[in-house]
């Protein structure tokens, strides 16, 4: 699933996704 994500071009999407939850986390 997740390699299937970072052969699409919504993987930047995803990065975002992902960076978004761990500022979320860290602040």
């Amino acid at each position: 699933m997740i390699a299937k994500l970072l052969k699409n071009k919504t993987s930047v999407e995803f990065y975002k996704f992902i960076a978004v939850g761990i500022w979320s986390t860290i602040i």
